[in-house]
């Protein structure tokens, strides 16, 4: 992956950054696509920065623990052992932690609960089938720490659906209204 940052944002930043607990939601999503995710955020996120990554599924009709879908009756234990032999291959792995949802919840309600669970003091929710550049946490960090109130998104880029082919996307602003409604 290409790095697509602007040329006017900097490639240092304050140290002492907070950790964060990085929440990613989802209901019946390939596989495939969350290791990508979770490779993305592993490969290109400063390991110090990250308390934990949390995987919400939110009742998908199969469970998908650590790559691998499990269809067995006893799916708890089996997602457990199973999860416990990726991350031993794959060590960096140990701060993916997979919850569920007792029933599905929907999107907001998962991650009302995704939330409840984590221990970072900051917390930061990406898409499942979304993938992260370099040095894309630290500027949203640097700018909560400077202002704690602030709410920050960042550039959110694309990748095609059919390709899965890594897209740059425009930089674009947006503002909250009264009603909260992004625009």
């Amino acid at each position: 992956m290409t790095d697509a940052r602007m040329t006017g944002c900097p490639h240092t930043f304050i140290s002492s950054l907070p950790k964060t607990s990085i929440i990613v939601c989802y209901f019946n999503e390939s596989p495939s696509v969350l290791i990508r995710m979770i490779n993305s955020i592993i490969d290109r996120t400063p390991l110090e920065l990250i308390q934990e990554i949390l995987l919400v599924d939110d009742s998908s009709e199969w469970q998908v623990v650590a790559g691998i879908d499990l269809l067995t009756p006893n799916i708890l234990a089996e997602a457990s052992l199973q999860a416990a032999d990726y991350q031993k291959k794959h060590p960096q792995w140990g701060m993916v932690k997979f919850l569920r949802t007792p029933s599905n919840q929907g999107l907001i309600r998962a991650k009302v609960f995704g939330a409840r669970k984590a221990r970072g003091e900051i917390l930061v929710f990406l898409d499942s089938h979304c993938e992260v550049n370099q040095q894309w946490l630290q500027p949203l960090l640097e700018r909560i720490k400077e202002k704690p109130e602030r709410v920050v998104c960042p550039i959110i880029d694309i990748i095609d659906l059919d390709t899965m082919k890594y897209v740059e996307s425009p930089v674009c602003k947006g503002g909250l209204n009264w009603g909260l409604t992004f625009k």
